[in-house]
């Protein structure tokens, strides 16, 4: 998907990093979690959907947590919190 011209293959490409973080997050594999879980909000902020956003920037904390970067971790989740209470 990411060599391809097709516009409607590369929408696609945000879903399939994140379906792809998730797999490593429940296999353990939490480096590469954390890679695809990047480049999935890298995709997400260049799409510009906020819920897609801070779905993929949860996913970040999560494998950020699961790494032990928790203060990393806890600064993304807080302010995923502070946007949901001011909502």
């Amino acid at each position: 998907v990411e060599k391809s011209s097709s516009l409607k293959a590369k929408k696609w490409l945000g879903s399939l990093y994140h379906n792809l973080g998730q797999a490593y997050d429940e296999a353990g594999l939490y480096e590469d979690c954390l890679k695809t879980t990047e480049c999935c909000l890298k995709i997400r902020e260049q799409e510009g959907y906020l819920p897609n956003i801070r779905v993929a920037k949860w996913a970040l904390g999560r494998a950020l947590r699961h790494l032990n970067r928790v203060h990393e971790a806890l600064k993304i989740q807080r302010t995923l919190l502070d946007e949901y209470e001011s909502m």
